[in-house]
């Protein structure tokens, strides 16, 4: 069973594809995302227990330390990585991409040009874009609850 949320929005997602297979080629891609990383990250919140009872999972109730992996994907592969202790701001994403990123990007519409973004809150600085459209690159932004449009999210849980 495939769980996908109801706010999804099909048409976004069919003109999200058609857009970005219409006016980039893979090469051109570069996607950028975060993924976070702690002990109560693999709590699990269900399980099976006779009838009548609660299923009970004894755990030690200590925070350990969160990790933050940022990577930067191209054809090419990981083209930037890093790996932070705490959680990755808006101001810590930023730097991410203008001082690991845009040094690898070329200018459009050559290889290794277009970011693409999931629609978090900390991708969204005009002040980022603006850099980024400085040096002749684009952005795109996948549409809200797609991960599967997000190869960063897929190469961490192969981790």
């Amino acid at each position: 069973l495939h769980q996908a949320a109801c706010e999804r929005n099909e048409l976004l997602r069919s003109i999200f594809i058609a857009k970005v297979g219409r006016d980039y080629k893979p090469e051109q891609l570069i996607f950028l995302d975060k993924v976070s990383k702690d002990e109560c990250t693999l709590f699990r919140r269900y399980g099976y227990s006779l009838k009548n009872t609660f299923a009970i999972k004894k755990n030690v109730f200590m925070r350990k330390i969160r990790y933050t992996i940022l990577p930067a994907l191209s054809l090419q592969g990981i083209i930037a990585i890093d790996i932070m202790e705490g959680s990755c701001t808006k101001d810590k994403f930023k730097e991410f991409v203008i001082l690991n990123v845009v040094s690898q990007m070329n200018s459009y519409p050559a290889e290794q040009n277009v970011f693409v973004f999931d629609n978090t809150r900390i991708h969204h600085d005009q002040d980022l874009i603006e850099y980024i459209k400085a040096f002749r690159g684009r952005v795109e932004f996948i549409p809200s609850y797609f991960p599967d449009f997000n190869p960063p999210l897929k190469l961490i849980f192969l981790l």
